[in-house]
């Protein structure tokens, strides 16, 4: 108690019964003041717990925690239980693959630095070297992310070269990345209220390769930004350089919408650069009076599922990322069709409907 204001944990400790080796406790409860300023650990889900022989863990409310003491009736020696507050996810997007160390390599160094970093792996299979593939992963995915997340994306065929490397604030999230228009299409989405060019090196490891940085540069200083530095010690305020162009749909002199596909999936469904929003706004009939086009092939309608169609059937649908793709209901589409990126795809209304 400080000045009237809880200001600690508690913890319900209760020793083993006569025999016992292992004194046994419980965190019980984290106090919160009724009224009064905002004070940042109230209402925190966990705590640390510290046993006089055993390396601090984190716990959670109503965890029971069990150490062995030589006392096991002196409940002191049981646990000490402090603030702790669980760190952001780091979110990994690269082209390594998994046939190397790359990304295990990137792993080891944030957890050197932010023991308790929590890791997920966005994707690590983009094409080589392919940054608007990169591009389109992360803006169709980072919305699905907690705030505070710290997008760490590591596509850089300019690895070593003069090219900047970015941290941008954005929707509450951070996103790094090289200065080679992989945030541009999430920036156009979504305004970055901050970017700023990541010079601080003693944030770096001590030796950077000239072909690494992913584990020389992103990983350790996606790992202290989990840990809670503070963005501006980064690098100065700085303008995204470069800039995708990616293609965009366009309505043709006969009122076709031609597009093209994008991004090919691990299951060969062609996703193309055509939005939901986009067939809407171009066409007034229903989506079973149109007609798409892709490699001298014709499929009639856009289905709601994949099984709306028979099995081998090729089908349009628009699926969970918001873009139409044409797909073979229990096989590729990709293989089916010969298809690449970038190959044409048009949407017309099918002949003898009216818009």
């Amino acid at each position: 108690r400080s000045r009237g204001r809880l200001r600690y944990i508690t913890s319900r400790a209760s020793v083993a019964p006569t025999g016992a080796t292992e004194p046994r406790g419980r965190l019980s409860h984290i106090f919160q003041r009724a009224a009064g300023p905002p004070w940042p650990y109230d209402g925190l889900p966990a705590a640390r717990a510290t046993c006089w022989n055993s390396p601090e863990r984190a716990v959670r409310i109503g965890e029971r925690v069990e150490c062995s003491s030589p006392n096991p009736y002196n409940a002191r020696t049981m646990a000490r239980f402090g603030i702790y507050k669980p760190t952001p996810p780091i979110v990994l997007l690269t082209d390594f693959g998994f046939k190397d160390s790359y990304v295990g390599v990137m792993k080891g160094v944030i957890r050197r630095i932010c023991r308790d970093a929590d890791i997920i792996d966005l994707s690590h299979n983009v094409m080589p070297q392919d940054v608007a593939e990169a591009a389109f992963v992360l803006a169709a995915s980072y919305r699905y992310f907690p705030e505070g997340a710290i997008f760490t994306c590591v596509v850089d065929p300019g690895v070593g070269s003069d090219r900047a490397v970015l941290c941008m604030r954005s929707n509450k999230q951070l996103f790094l990345a090289p200065d080679n228009g992989l945030l541009s299409v999430m920036a156009a989405e979504s305004a970055p209220d901050e970017v700023r060019r990541v010079t601080a090196e003693q944030y770096f490891l001590k030796e950077v390769s000239t072909t690494f940085h992913g584990r020389d540069i992103f990983a350790p200083v996606a790992a202290h930004l989990a840990m809670g530095l503070e963005m501006s010690k980064l690098g100065p305020l700085v303008r995204q350089k470069h800039k995708l162009r990616l293609p965009k749909p366009v309505r043709t002199a006969d009122g076709r919408l031609r597009g093209e596909a994008i991004y090919i999936d691990q299951f060969g469904n062609l996703i193309t650069n055509i939005q939901r929003a986009t067939l809407a706004g171009s066409f007034d009939v229903p989506g079973d009076r149109l007609e798409i086009r892709i490699k001298r092939r014709k499929v009639r309608g856009i289905s709601k599922t994949y099984s709306d169609r028979k099995e081998g059937e090729l089908l349009g649908l628009v699926g969970s990322s918001g873009y139409l793709e044409v797909a073979v209901n229990g096989g590729s589409a990709a293989q089916l069709l010969g298809c690449e990126k970038g190959d044409a795809v048009t949407v017309a209304v099918l002949q003898g409907t009216s818009q």
